[in-house]
């Protein structure tokens, strides 16, 4: 997973995985889960770049992630 590689120090393998599971989760049916989980996916994604010094595809990421977020709150509100 993206998040394991990532904490094991594999950023290449990490974001290999992460871009591979956003393409992915486009394909499953909308849903909020799906949501939940490309909103996680994009953050974490981010956060990645940013501590590669990757700082524009990091806001990119960051940024792709923003509004996914937002629909997950209004629809608990």
């Amino acid at each position: 997973s993206g998040l394991l590689e990532s904490e094991a120090g594999n950023y290449s393998q990490a974001e290999i995985s992460l871009t591979r599971a956003l393409s992915l989760l486009q394909t499953l049916p909308e849903s909020q889960r799906r949501v939940a989980v490309q909103a996680w996916a994009y953050n974490h994604l981010g956060y990645l770049y940013s501590n590669r010094g990757r700082y524009y595809q990091a806001v990119q990421a960051f940024e792709r992630a923003l509004p996914l977020w937002r629909a997950l709150r209004s629809e608990i509100e």
